[in-house]
């Protein structure tokens, strides 16, 4: 996830793994401010959904992951917000956008 700011010096990668019937998604982000709580939205859909949240440490790493049915939250949508849906990382205290998942 690239920085949703051109000032922002945060980065993540995201990686979703298949286990079945529910999935695992792995996050790691830097550059965050320390101390403060994040959340990580699956947005797009006809509501946001949070997937998790993470504290980032003394040097801004935050590390975190969730198991959850990813992929079924995504199949309920139709085609087009199938494209759509996109991850982002946004602050508690606030809800500022910090980071969000771009095309490739």
């Amino acid at each position: 996830l690239p920085p949703a700011s051109a000032n922002s010096v945060a980065r993540a990668s995201v990686s979703i793994n298949s286990l079945g019937l529910i999935d695992n998604l792995q996050i790691a982000a830097s550059g965050l401010q320390p101390g403060m709580k994040y959340r990580l939205m699956l947005v797009g859909g006809p509501e946001a959904q949070e997937l998790l949240v993470l504290d980032a440490g003394i040097g801004g790493v935050a590390i975190a992951q969730t198991l959850g049915p990813l992929k079924r939250a995504v199949a309920g949508t139709t085609a087009q917000t199938k494209h759509s849906m996109k991850l982002e990382l946004r602050s508690i205290e606030g809800g500022d956008l910090v980071l969000q998942q771009t095309e490739r």
